[in-house]
């Protein structure tokens, strides 16, 4: 598969800020050049799915 077909395959993104940033805000428009500092306004997916999966 050509780089430019996974592209192509329908997915999902969202984001887990606690920061309330624009919803089309980069982190490097509001100065967040490196993992650390995006992550001082974030929930670590993992953590966030875990607290909302419902109970199985």
């Amino acid at each position: 598969m050509a780089d430019r077909e996974l592209w192509d395959v329908e997915h999902l993104h969202f984001e887990t800020r606690t920061t309330n940033f624009k919803a089309d805000a980069y982190p490097q428009d509001m100065g967040l050049s490196t993992d650390a500092q995006i992550a001082e306004h974030c929930v670590h997916p993992l953590e966030f799915i875990r607290a909302h999966r419902p109970a199985r």
